[in-house]
């Protein structure tokens, strides 16, 4: 019964993808053509926003977009701030999307054939894990999305990676793309990005004390085991 269903998803999901290529509008959205997204939406700003979302989605599964184009875009339609935040938002829903789909599809897969060892260390360190593929460019969006759906990594996690990593990372890419003269002459973006740049800098070096402290086992770690440990009868 849930094969079947797996594979009418997959199906509708074809059948839209055929539909939407169909009338043209495919191509737009492929090709995220600024002055074609306009007219595709007949100046209703419910359906720039729509085909904006759609064109996220479509970055988040395949990757065939350049992130930065459709960062401009949304910039060139909405403005700095608001361009910045859509890409932001609309880019945790597709990462979603796609990770739940590969949650469902492929991950009864994958977990049989890998080590349970190695699972285990990507389930501990899944928020780390979905943060540095984020903040790393050359990784692509679609690997990080299937590869966390298809492993351990909970959604909780998954969420809390793809946040903090495309907070700051689109914040950046939206300066790129919107120019360095003049997204710095928005004081706010200059704090913001100062602001994300100390905050992942010091998250990075609490990690790496902690685990060197692990490792060398110092007098913190040992008394947080023993906090941690059941009392003696």
């Amino acid at each position: 019964m849930r094969s079947m269903f797996k594979w009418l998803l997959l199906a509708l999901a074809a059948i839209a993808v055929f539909v939407l290529y169909q009338s043209g509008r495919f191509d737009v959205l492929l090709s995220v053509d600024l002055e074609g997204i306009r007219e595709l939406s007949n100046g209703s700003h419910f359906m720039i926003l729509l085909s904006m979302l759609i064109i996220m989605i479509i970055q988040n599964v395949f990757t065939i977009i350049p992130l930065i184009l459709v960062i401009s875009v949304n910039i060139s339609l909405f403005g700095f701030w608001h361009g910045y935040l859509w890409s932001w938002f609309t880019s945790i829903l597709g990462g979603l999307a796609v990770f739940l789909a590969a949650r469902y599809w492929l991950q009864d897969v994958l977990v049989n054939r890998v080590n349970p060892r190695w699972l285990s260390q990507v389930e501990k360190k899944g928020p780390w894990f979905v943060f540095f593929g984020r903040v790393i460019p050359f990784i692509p969006t679609s690997i990080v999305n299937i590869a966390a759906g298809a492993s351990v990594v909970s959604m909780k996690h998954f969420i809390l990676g793809t946040i903090i990593g495309n907070l700051l990372f689109f914040l950046i890419m939206s300066i790129i793309a919107y120019g360095f003269t003049s997204a710095f002459a928005d004081q706010t973006a200059y704090l913001v990005l100062g602001g994300g740049v100390v905050l992942a800098a010091y998250t990075t070096y609490k990690v790496v004390r902690k685990r060197r402290s692990r490792r060398t086992g110092t007098p913190e770690v040992l008394q947080e085991q023993q906090s941690a440990a059941p009392p003696m009868p």
